[in-house]
């Protein structure tokens, strides 16, 4: 049983602004690889991190949304209100469910929450005080690993049933979206623009990376797939690629220019396990476990080249861009602040270790949140001009 955990508030010196992009809705047009950028190599800021508040609760995931973050305390939902951030205040829980929330999707009013074999539930958030369970979507086969709310259709890695796509134009009553084909057992959902990207299980010991036409998601097409020759665990879209965190073979790219053949059109071992990815500019950013971070140069995706490499003392689960920093859950050496202004050469600028296991992070509102599986959610301030907030587990 997971124990007690607490959320905390952790301010930094200078005051930021950013935008907030839902890691889940990256399209190509939005995330695009540029031409290299022109750095600037500014002196190294010092950082004086202050615990000053703290909020009881148990915190697997997290998501937020204005003013707003939501979190799985265990097995049901709190909404913490955070425009002032050094004073966040509890508004609103949702009633227990059968099993712990492990992830969630927020899309204006309502919230989808994925609670494994308890399946998913939609609720309704428009009063924050009083969170109203919209509807619940059991099977006997239920195992809902993953959601995403986009438009009014709700999509579901589900570890049994595969992609399911429902219809919750009337949250009440989700409608499925019938699927005539088996489908294999999915883990993780990303919408990319017109498509949806999915990890499935193709054996017991395989994932496949399969992509989705969902321009019309009442009749989807599969499209083709990608057997990875690992365990890929995340993928990021960027304009014609796909970049997979692919377990202990690093990081793969597929070249999805022709979603119906997806090519694998290069490939770099990392010396860890890669375990999340991060896009920005020129560069990917690997979460490599026990490897700490890797940095690579994607300007020619058909020829990836690690420029840099910082070992944490952790082992290194997500990772988050914003700004010139990059924000490393690090498991149990908590959460590494790393300058990455010039990527060829990542320097570490703060450390917080008051974690006991930081699994997942992720930017918005100008804050860093981080999630630990035993410490609960801390939100971190003070790092200046962020812009790019990405999340994966």
């Amino acid at each position: 049983m997971l124990s007690s955990l607490f959320i905390f508030l952790i301010l930094v010196t200078t005051m930021i602004t950013t935008t907030s992009v839902d890691a889940h809705l990256l399209s190509p047009e939005h995330v695009s690889i540029s031409q290299p950028n022109s750095y600037s190599y500014p002196q190294t800021t010092v950082f004086e991190p202050k615990l000053i508040g703290q909020i009881g609760g148990a915190t697997i995931a997290v998501a937020v949304q204005g003013n707003y973050a939501y979190i799985g305390k265990g097995a049901r939902v709190q909404i913490i209100d955070i425009s002032n951030p050094s004073s966040p205040q509890i508004v609103g829980q949702s009633q227990l469910f059968n099993e712990a929330v492990y992830e969630i999707s927020v899309a204006g009013n309502y919230v989808a929450v994925a609670c494994r074999d308890d399946g998913t539930y939609i609720l309704d958030i428009s009063d924050p005080q009083n969170i109203q369970i919209e509807s619940h979507i059991l099977t006997t086969y239920s195992d809902s690993w993953d959601v995403v709310i986009s438009g009014n259709y709700l999509y579901i890695a589900d570890a049994n049933s595969g992609l399911q796509i429902y219809d919750i134009s009337d949250p009440t009553n989700p409608v499925l979206i019938p699927v005539y084909l088996s489908q294999p057992p999915a883990f993780n959902v990303t919408i990319a623009g017109s498509y949806a990207v999915v990890l499935e299980e193709y054996s017991f010991d395989s994932r496949v990376m399969y992509i989705y036409d969902i321009s019309d998601p009442a009749n989807r097409i599969p499209l083709g797939g990608y057997n990875p020759p690992d365990w890929p665990n995340d993928v990021s879209v960027a304009g014609n690629y796909a970049f997979i965190a692919n377990g202990g073979s690093g990081l793969l790219v597929v070249d999805i220019s022709n979603p119906r053949s997806p090519v694998e059109v290069a490939a770099l071992d990392t010396p860890g396990y890669a375990k999340s990815v991060a896009l920005t500019g020129n560069y990917a950013f690997i979460a490599d476990t026990d490897a700490g971070l890797r940095v690579v140069d994607i300007s020619d995706p058909t020829s990836p080249v690690e420029v840099a490499a910082l070992d944490t003392p952790g082992s290194a689960r997500s990772v988050a861009l914003a700004g010139t920093y990059a924000f490393i859950a690090d498991a149990d050496a908590g959460l590494r602040v790393v300058d990455i202004s010039d990527p060829t050469s990542p320097v570490e600028v703060a450390a917080l270790d008051i974690f006991t296991l930081a699994l997942d992070v992720e930017s918005a509102n100008g804050y860093i949140y981080v999630a630990d599986s035993v410490g609960g959610l801390y939100i971190l301030s003070g790092i200046s001009q962020l812009y790019l907030p990405l999340i994966r587990r």
